[in-house]
């Protein structure tokens, strides 16, 4: 055999070696690197206001992938009426050693969700999930993306078939764009939601603008609160572009505007319409709350005309008010019925 056909034979199996041997020694320095900084994290904060720990943690993945295990995780961030944690037995953490820079998290196990309402008084949510995963995508350091998909959440409160979350940067328009959707949404007996025990599907989609007063938050640099503020200063406004609730025998949908007012309690209006689905099907009405009979006395209306009401939800001064309109689509001259009350969000 010449030596040119020996050098056909075994350059690509040095090529490949060589490949190998870059992404191995790759794999060892970014996994020495990880595990250093997690070292570092554990028990501080990764970010202002955020604070992480766990038991521990395992790095795997080699040679292509960076895997994370921890075990015993728990992530406190800050608020002012008390912190919100959130503690998960096991999380997984998926990411490559090579392309964008992108995380897939699966979390697995009881997860454990406490804050503090407006009064002070702590709550905790325990629930499990068919599966519970989420991924995060960052461009230039910064959080670009964020979704989270949960399949059959249940807790002894509620359960669902399905909860979604997704956020991202829309550079071209300054915003952030965000979508929540859930289906079947059951509460157990005695815990009405809204208008009844079975919420089958809600979908909302808005946008948060200007995007450029949150650039801090996700690279983070800066508390969620400082953040907030810096976004409210700069006339920060949610555009919402769709928010609809459908339960067993009625529909909500509407669209409109919020701002934070000076006391940061959610100010703005939003056009509603109500309707019937099954029109002198109705089963016995649920009630939970001012905002929920309000609306249930739309649906009443609605029942006596044979068509869908329209009404303005208008949020001012920390009040929710409903006001009917009229057939025109002009403001009806009746003041808005008193529907709730609205607490400062920090």
């Amino acid at each position: 055999m010449r030596y040119s056909s020996r050098f056909f034979l075994y350059a690509p199996f040095a090529i490949l070696v060589a490949l190998f041997g870059i992404a191995m020694l790759r794999w060892w320095s970014l996994a020495a690197d990880w595990d250093s900084r997690l070292r570092r994290m554990n028990g501080h904060e990764i970010a202002p206001g955020i604070a992480l720990r766990f038991e521990s943690v395992a790095i795997g993945g080699f040679p292509f992938g960076l895997d994370l295990a921890f075990q015993g995780l728990r992530i406190t961030v800050a608020a002012p009426r008390g912190p919100l944690v959130w503690y998960s037995p096991r999380l997984l953490s998926y990411s490559l050693t090579y392309g964008r820079d992108q995380k897939v998290f699966e979390a697995s196990g009881g997860q454990d969700l406490s804050w503090s309402d407006p009064q002070g008084v702590r709550h905790d949510l325990r629930f499990d999930a068919a599966s519970f995963r989420a991924s995060a995508l960052w461009r230039s350091q910064c959080l670009d993306r964020f979704d989270v998909d949960l399949l059959s959440p249940r807790s002894p409160a509620i359960s669902g078939a399905r909860v979604q979350l997704h956020a991202r940067q829309a550079a071209m328009q300054n915003a952030i764009e965000l979508s929540i959707s859930a289906d079947d949404i059951e509460s157990t007996p005695g815990r009405p939601i809204g208008l009844g025990r079975m919420l089958r599907t809600f979908v909302f989609q808005g946008k948060l603008v200007p995007a450029a007063a949150l650039r801090s938050l996700l690279c983070g640099t800066e508390n969620w609160q400082d953040a907030a503020e810096a976004w409210r200063s700069k006339s920060g406004s949610l555009s919402v572009g769709k928010v609809a609730a459908q339960f067993d025998d009625l529909a909500v949908a509407g669209h409109g505007a919020l701002v934070l007012d000076g006391r940061r309690r959610p100010a703005g209006a939003l056009d509603v319409v109500v309707s019937e689905l099954a029109p002198g099907q109705r089963a016995a009405p649920v009630f939970y709350g001012r905002l929920a009979g309000a609306l249930a006395a739309l649906t009443n209306a609605a029942s006596a005309e044979g068509r869908p009401v329209s009404a303005n939800l208008q949020l001012q001064n920390g009040l929710t008010l409903l006001a009917p309109t009229r057939n025109d689509g002009g403001s009806s001259k009746k003041p808005g019925d008193f529907a709730g009350q609205i607490d400062p969000l920090y």
